[in-house]
């Protein structure tokens, strides 16, 4: 495990508040009702709602983080912020070339993002407080929506989503796989929640059946991750005894995921993914058409099966249909000398961000969304407030 000790000595209490402003503010909008019955909708429309969504979030994330470069001139680690900055002159020469087609909302918050969450966040401690906040609201924001299923008049709505008239189950979020991400930050809090173990086990079981009925495989996916990251980092388990909990867990969710992706069980529809097969192979004939620096923006493939456009699902093929492979390697690289040194909790999160960003649009090399910041958070959070994987507990 390689990580730099935090130097507390360098804390700014601005710096400090910021964090935590921009932090809750994501979170609270991230918990907005955005299912399909939502009263917010009495109001304004999901289209407008969401544009309110992303461009105040972006907002906030380049007004919160330009103030905190301007507090904190200090650098954690200088290998990261020289890959930050490697980077991103590679994505400005990319831009440069293709005419500046990618906004200013990209041009300023691609950098900032990356400085204040891969390095200065790590010169910050922040109270265990939080962790016990984002838990319960977490749990109950996740939670409530089986109750409310029971009322007649609701419980249709909640398996409606924008994609195919899919019947899955999105909760309070306006997408399964939104509902599914954070489901995935539950997860990881209540494995490492101090309490009895009837009761985890009860809320483990209600987790995984809120699971079950989103059908998000990337999410089902990500949680065996955790779960396996979750074993390798305990100081508590023996290495005898971790092949075996891989061996367990690997074959369990196997079953779980066989089920759930099972044209019979599924409450999905379940086809033989010619879509995504269709979005890989024209990604991969945009990139050689211009594959060393792109298109300078975010590319959209059209074809008979996304008549209206479709984005890569693949963070690699989005890169570098974007902006080419120069940018992709260099951003590839961060990413493994960020996890690299990072703290245990802080790599477990990285790793369930990279997993959802190979199989869906929700991480990738762009300034990162709510959906990105608020794991990103809890992982900080979870480091500074556990020392060790096992004795330590919020």
């Amino acid at each position: 495990m390689k990580f730099i000790p935090i130097d507390y000595s360098r804390q700014k209490g601005i710096v400090r508040f910021l964090f935590v402003f921009l932090f809750y503010f994501d979170f609270f909008i991230t918990l907005l009702p955005m299912w399909s019955a939502s009263p917010l909708y009495a109001f304004v429309s999901p289209e407008v709602l969401g544009r309110i969504w992303l461009l105040s979030s972006l907002g906030i994330l380049i007004a919160c983080g330009f103030f905190i470069l301007i507090n904190q001139r200090r650098i954690y680690n200088k290998l990261v912020v020289g890959s930050v900055i490697i980077v991103y002159l590679f994505y400005l020469f990319s831009i440069t070339i293709n005419g500046f087609k990618s906004g200013s909302i990209a041009i300023l918050g691609i950098p900032i993002s990356f400085f204040i969450m891969f390095d200065t966040i790590k010169q910050y401690k922040f109270g265990e407080r939080h962790l016990n906040f984002i838990f319960y609201l977490l749990l109950a924001w996740s939670f409530t929506p089986l109750i409310l299923c029971i009322i007649p008049s609701l419980r249709y709505s909640f398996f409606l989503t924008p994609e195919g008239g899919y019947t899955t189950f999105s909760g309070f979020a306006i997408h399964r796989n939104f509902y599914g991400i954070l489901l995935g930050v539950l997860y990881l809090l209540l494995c490492v929640k101090k309490m009895s173990f009837l009761l985890k086990f009860l809320l483990l079981s209600i987790l995984l059946f809120c699971m079950i009925l989103s059908a998000s495989r990337t999410a089902i996916i990500s949680c065996i991750a955790i779960t396996c990251a979750l074993i390798y980092y305990s100081e508590s388990i023996k290495k005898k005894t971790k092949v075996i909990f891989f061996a367990v867990t690997i074959i369990l969710s196997s079953v779980i995921y066989w089920i759930l992706t099972n044209p019979e069980f599924s409450m999905r529809e379940i086809d033989e993914d010619s879509g995504r097969e269709d979005i890989i192979t024209g990604f991969i004939e945009l990139i050689q058409n211009s594959p060393f620096w792109g298109y300078g923006e975010e590319v959209t493939y059209y074809s008979r099966l996304f008549p209206n456009g479709a984005i890569a699902h693949n963070f690699l093929l989005q890169t570098t249909a974007n902006y080419g492979i120069f940018v992709t390697l260099s951003f590839v690289i961060l990413l493994v000398i960020v996890f690299y040194y990072s703290q245990p909790f802080s790599k477990i999160i990285l790793l369930y961000l990279i997993i959802w960003g190979l199989t869906q649009p929700y991480f990738g090399f762009g300034a990162f969304s709510p959906h990105v910041l608020i794991p990103m958070f809890v992982g900080y959070f979870l480091d500074n407030n556990m020392s060790s994987m096992q004795k330590n507990r919020f």
